[in-house]
């Protein structure tokens, strides 16, 4: 560590930046090679972190400098401390091992240019040297990212992967050396960055988490203590079988250094971002740590833009902070019962021990969400809605009709068992792994009256196919190609049977029975242009028919099946517009009305209101219930503010068919 962190910082960057055009050769931000993807680049900083590695250790004397220190006592001392610590550290994986090899003399800024000239091994894979002022800092490069040619801009050529160390003579010499200095550095070479509670500002902002030999250690510096997991994972000494990936609503069984289980637990939030989370003991090289620094750590892992302005995030612009942090304190650090909100809805809880393994969970107390303007909507027999949303967590829905309660994963259920004849509100509400409940949707549909059904006319054939309430089909042919349905009761014994108009010769045909056969009623009525329609325009329980006129907006109404003048004539309505028939207040007389398919609403002479979309079809259907017509959305969508609904059974009617509702 060096005394000014600035210059420590600046050497930093320069070493980073003498890398960056290594890292174009590389995978630049590319987490590929990471199983977790937490790391970028993760197998190129690990490259020198692995296996024995072979220090050669040089002495430079600097003007002012006094310490006697030599190679071959400061090879004794790293030999002695730093290789059993890295041992340790790395779990067996790395093994770092130090030769004295020679002395120069230069100024403290030269040392490095010096010893460069100085040395005959070129193949080796570090090199330590040791400045004798009365100081105990350091300085560090990293080393390249690939070896050989692959990295151009690397112009040193000692040590063989530009790993170098500065470190002041009283972090060697003597009987109590201060080491923390030589382990600091040593893992900056293995492009391991500085940790923080990020509360701290100035020159030592980067030197205030008591928990990180890459940051200020304990505070002693004669003291060595461990590392942050994510630090020993970048570094390839923790296996991936050994990281869990958590979301909210997960548990995981954390274990310290040296465990055979789980050392590090990663939520990613942002696109490199993650919060990390291990734990620490006081045991081994951490025994000097504080009481309160024993138990689960919450760090955040910041590798984006703004923390890493080069290519790929190496180095030291990989940026470690504690999450709610305190300056020199351990807020960021879990006990047993203790939680902190980690990021919105999510908390994380420490809620037990056995022995140095920590149970913790990630509960989760956000709610799932509908997007803006989602609503229910409804095809067929068939439910849906759109998918709610809780920071990628698995959504179940609960979908409750008035004759069922259950739950789906997926978003559309089939809906069957409603009252026949009645409203009914089918809700959907979403619930996330933990059991939070989001809001409800909900959706009123009405369905068919009991005795009722449908019937789809085809055009093109004469075919008539009547679906009945209970599901049965039959088939009738009554027309030529080219007529136009009705369904509507001709003789008042309150069924309701086929007619058509025929638009070639302006003919009305009627039939009393929905059986094959001829026309038990036919008059002149109308023009070509005409569209047909029925009603009970008197209340005298027979329906009869009607035109209305596109070409003037008008309405001919009589009040007989049988051939002559309108007994009511009306204009109503826009060019364009959709007529339609039925009872829309239940005084037990049909009344007019149309769809303007240019804005989606529809009218009737004492009410509006919005249909939505133009390509549906509509059709008429009584409501027993209160003697109201009501309209069917044919066309898959029912407004949860408007009386529609869905026909159980399915999809009903081909391609080119007319489809319409009746009582039989």
């Amino acid at each position: 560590m060096a005394n000014s962190g600035r210059v420590l910082r600046v050497l930093a960057a320069l070493a980073v930046a003498i890398a960056s055009s290594a890292a174009d050769a590389a995978s630049g931000d590319s987490f590929e090679d990471d199983p977790a993807g937490l790391i970028s680049s993760r197998s190129a900083l690990s490259l020198y972190s692995a296996g024995e590695h072979d220090w050669q250790v040089w002495v430079c004397n600097v003007p002012g400098g006094s310490l006697p220190v030599t190679p071959r006592g400061s090879a004794e001392v790293l030999t002695n401390y730093v290789t059993p610590y890295f041992e340790w550290l790395s779990e067996g994986a790395y093994t770092p091992t130090f030769t004295p090899e020679g002395v120069v003399s230069a100024e403290r800024n030269q040392c490095l240019s010096e010893v460069v000239k100085a040395a005959t091994d070129t193949g080796a894979t570090g090199a330590i040297v040791v400045s004798n002022e009365s100081r105990d800092g350091g300085l560090s490069q990293p080393g390249s990212w690939c070896p050989g040619t692959s990295c151009p801009g690397l112009s040193t050529t000692y040590p063989a992967n530009s790993r170098s160390v500065l470190l002041e003579g009283e972090a060697i010499f003597g009987g109590d050396p201060r080491l923390l200095a030589a382990a600091h550095e040593i893992g900056h070479t293995f492009h391991l960055g500085h940790s923080s509670t990020g509360t701290t500002t100035g020159a030592w902002a980067d030197y205030d988490n008591r928990l990180d030999v890459l940051s200020g250690g304990t505070g002693d510096r004669r003291e060595l203590i461990g590392t942050l997991a994510i630090n020993r994972y970048a570094a390839g000494w923790i296996e991936p079988s050994q990281i869990r990936l958590v979301q909210a609503g997960d548990t995981v069984s954390l274990s310290p250094i040296g465990s055979n289980g789980t050392q590090l637990a990663a939520m990613k939030l942002d696109p490199g971002v993650a919060i990390v989370l291990d734990v620490r003991v006081r045991s081994g090289y951490d025994s000097p740590l504080d009481g309160e620094a024993e138990g689960v750590t919450v760090h955040v892992l910041d590798e984006t833009t703004d923390a890493c302005p080069i290519t790929s995030c190496v180095g030291l612009n990989r940026r470690i902070r504690a999450l709610q942090g305190t300056a020199y304190g351990f807020s960021h650090v879990l006990d047993v019962g203790q939680s902190m909100e980690i990021t919105p809805g999510v908390v994380v809880a420490v809620t037990g021990r056995n022995g140095d393994t920590f149970s913790v969970s990630f509960g989760d107390d956000s709610p799932p969400w509908w997007p803006d303007g989602s609503e229910l909507s409804v095809s067929g027999n068939t439910l849906l809605w759109p998918s709610a949303l809780d920071d990628g967590q698995k959504i179940s829905y609960e979908v409750v009709t008035p004759v069922s309660r259950y739950m789906v994963d997926s978003t559309a259920t089939s809906v069957s068992g409603l009252p026949r004849g009645a409203l009914s509100v089918l809700e959907v509400t979403p619930y996330d792994g933990a059991g939070n409940r989001g809001r409800t949707l909900a959706i009123s549909v009405q369905s068919l009256p009991a005795g009722s059904g449908l019937a789809a006319h085809d055009p093109a054939t004469g075919k008539w196919t009547f679906l009945h309430s209970n599901g049965a089909l039959n088939e009738i042919f009554f027309g030529v190609p080219g007529d136009r349905p009705m369904l509507c009761d001709w003789n008042g014994d309150g069924i309701d049977t086929v007619g058509l108009y025929r638009q070639s010769d302006g003919y009305l045909y009627l039939r009393n029975s929905n059986t094959t056969g001829f026309a038990d009623l036919v008059m002149y009525y109308g023009i070509r242009e005409d569209v047909p329609l029925c009603g009970d325009w008197n209340g005298d329980g027979s329906d009869s028919i009607g035109i209305y006129r596109p070409s003037e907006q008008r309405f001919y109404l009589r009040n007989s099946n049988t051939q002559g003048f309108a007994d009511v004539s009306i204009v109503y309505g826009n060019d364009g517009d959709l007529p339609y028939a039925g009872d829309w207040n239940g005084d037990g007389r049909d009344e007019i009305a149309v769809h303007r398919v240019s804005n989606g609403m529809f009218y009737t002479a004492g009410d509006s209101w919005l249909l939505g979309q133009s390509d549906r079809r509509w059709v008429v259907v009584n409501n027993t219930d209160d003697g109201r017509d009501v309209l069917f959305d044919m066309g898959a969508i029912a407004h949860p503010y408007q009386v529609l609904g869905t026909v159980s059974g399915g999809v009903f009617g081909q391609a080119g068919t007319t489809v319409l509702a009746g009582s039989w």
